[in-house]
């Protein structure tokens, strides 16, 4: 499997110590990430999260780099926003990115950022969320569990409000 290795590879590169490799690393998996999202997920394929699986990855082994984070939850937003309504199967990774940053990250702005990033796909893909509202609603949990970030968990209340049929 070809995706197998690129992934890999990619990978290797996205823990590398040096930033620029990382950055690079991560950018062409955002760039590889537009493409497939281009094309359709036909209902018994689950392609997309196969493919935003290395988004998780990186994050995950460099929950200390928060300029890494930064970066890669900005990649995921640019993700969303752009391919939004081609998103199937690869909701479950982007919740769990947003999730697992509320549960490890300490850093506000990374926080009010990946927070943003989650608000924003509640009002503008709502339809797609049903099938990983499981998914969704821990992320949001996560985020109204934040003590440390007041800001972040008034928000949080006052964005958990909001319905998209008002």
């Amino acid at each position: 499997d070809i995706w197998k290795d690129v992934s890999e590879h990619l990978i290797e590169a996205g823990v590398h110590p040096n930033i620029q490799i990382v950055i690079f690393a991560v950018d062409s998996l955002k760039q590889l990430a537009h493409k497939f999202l281009a094309k359709e997920e036909m209902a018994s394929y689950k392609y997309q999260s196969d493919f935003l699986k290395p988004f998780e990855i990186i994050l995950e082994k460099n929950l200390k780099r928060g300029d890494i984070i930064f970066f890669l939850i900005n990649c995921i937003a640019d993700l969303c926003r752009k391919c939004g309504k081609s998103i199937k199967s690869g909701w479950s990774i982007v919740l769990n990115i947003i999730r697992l940053i509320g549960k490890s990250i300490t850093d506000s702005k990374v926080v009010a950022v990946s927070f943003e990033i989650l608000t924003e796909i509640l009002k503008m893909h709502y339809e797609h969320l049903i099938e990983f509202f499981e998914e969704f609603l821990s992320a949001l949990l996560q985020y109204l569990s934040l003590i440390h970030i007041c800001r972040c968990r008034r928000y949080a209340v006052c964005r958990s409000r909001w319905s998209p049929y008002h």
